[in-house]
């Protein structure tokens, strides 16, 4: 999302992102998931991406990134793999953004590892929180 967004800005407005423009000033909405935001808020998304995405690439990788959080939702692990699959098609439209296009990739990539979370329910996101400090650690000593 944040690379569209700031493509797109870069594109319309011929420069990065500025506290004033619709874009920049919507980067921290567009990163939310969608249940999470209330009616004023989505209100205000959806009149700052008019304003600010005159080719609604933006909205479209929005959307993108809602359907792509629904794959967790489904509980039966054969549909899971089926939606992966669908999705990875139908992110590969022209019509797309190159960074929405750029998500089958990644779906074919990572369809295992999104069927087995569907298989046991169960991510290694504890693992990777408890990493993550120990590498940076690591990472800054060796430099």
């Amino acid at each position: 999302m944040t690379t569209l967004r700031r493509r797109a800005q870069n594109q319309t407005l011929r420069h990065r992102g500025r506290e004033g423009g619709p874009l920049y000033r919507s980067r921290k909405l567009l990163l939310c998931a969608h249940e999470t935001v209330n009616a004023a808020a989505e209100t205000k998304l959806l009149s700052l991406l008019e304003a600010g995405d005159p080719r609604g690439e933006a909205r479209d990788a929005w959307h993108a990134k809602e359907t792509l959080r629904g794959i967790y939702d489904i509980s039966d692990p054969e549909l899971g793999k089926i939606t992966v699959d669908q999705l990875a098609d139908e992110f590969c439209d022209p019509c797309l953004p190159k960074e929405v296009n750029r998500l089958r990739r990644t779906l074919a990539r990572w369809r295992t590892q999104i069927s087995n979370w569907h298989h046991a329910r169960v991510a290694n996101a504890a693992t990777e929180t408890a990493d993550n400090p120990i590498k940076r650690v690591k990472r800054a000593a060796f430099e």
